[in-house]
């Protein structure tokens, strides 16, 4: 502010200083993501360029589902030092973040005007421990849900996850290392918040193993593992006959049954 004194002989100023009449200023920074994650951290910056912030000035925040309806709770923090860093971890969903300042320059000057930021993305849930179903290959090539099978299995695993997205579900024989599924039979597609995809075992050399399953989301939260998935098909019964050579077959052993009139042993076992 200037001010000029006139008259026909003398033109004189000086200049004023210490005038403030502009309340501070709240931005939030970022103002929304609409990335999934486990954790925001949100900067709250306030600012006076002239008197500067109060030391008694504060704000209230917290998070609503609706841009509509306030939040059940805020938390208070001091703000004077003019940046508040705010970390979120343990939201899921979509949520806005809501700001209620009572801030005071050292003038007097208040900015008490609610703010409301664009929506932020959480997810702190994990997806579900995966489910599966084993179809087994048949004599005609296609699949059953039945037992009665050849060695070749096809499995539809599937898990739900609602909001960032399965990244992949996984496989391992003891839960301490792990592979990832490639789905080259079906891939893994969603249906609302089910994902699902069928995967083929092939056993055909004689593999015979226990797994256990799990699903992770793209926000890097993991399921348990499922129940122990257990590959079971049935063996083609073969039949051996012998030259006894004048020897006599014996039926002693539990696990064969020995005809011996035709000379055949046939295997008993149901579990191998």
């Amino acid at each position: 502010l200037t001010a000029e004194i006139k008259n026909t002989d003398i033109k004189k100023s000086t200049s004023i200083t210490g005038i403030d009449n502009k309340a501070p200023v709240i931005k939030i920074e970022p103002n929304g993501d609409d990335t999934y994650t486990k954790t925001k951290t949100i900067n709250i910056n306030i600012s006076d360029d002239l008197s500067g912030i109060s030391s008694d000035s504060t704000i209230k925040y917290g998070f609503s589902k609706s841009k509509s309806e306030e939040p059940g709770s805020y938390k208070e923090v001091n703000v004077s030092t003019g940046n508040v860093e705010i970390t979120e971890n343990s939201l899921t969903g979509e949520y806005y973040l809501w700001i209620k300042p009572s801030v005071k320059d050292n003038v007097g000057n208040e900015n008490n005007d609610t703010l409301i930021s664009n929506v932020y993305k959480f997810d702190n849930t994990a997806p579900s421990i995966p489910t599966y179903i084993a179809k087994y290959r048949d004599g005609s090539g296609s699949y059953t849900s039945g037992s009665n099978a050849n060695k070749e299995v096809v499995t539809d695993i599937s898990t739900n996850e609602a909001d960032s997205g399965v990244e992949g579900i996984y496989y391992s024989k003891d839960k301490s290392s792990e592979t990832k599924f490639n789905f080259g039979v079906s891939a893994l597609t969603q249906n609302g918040s089910t994902w699902s995809g069928t995967e083929s075992w092939d056993f055909r050399n004689g593999r015979n193993d226990n797994y256990y399953f799990r699903a992770c989301d793209k926000a890097g939260n993991c399921s348990g593992w499922s129940e122990e998935f257990h590959i079971k098909y049935k063996i083609n019964i073969v039949y051996i006959k012998y030259d006894s050579n004048g020897g006599m077959m014996s039926n002693n052993n539990a696990d064969y049954t020995v005809n011996s009139t035709s000379k055949l042993v046939e295997y008993k076992g149901n579990s191998k």
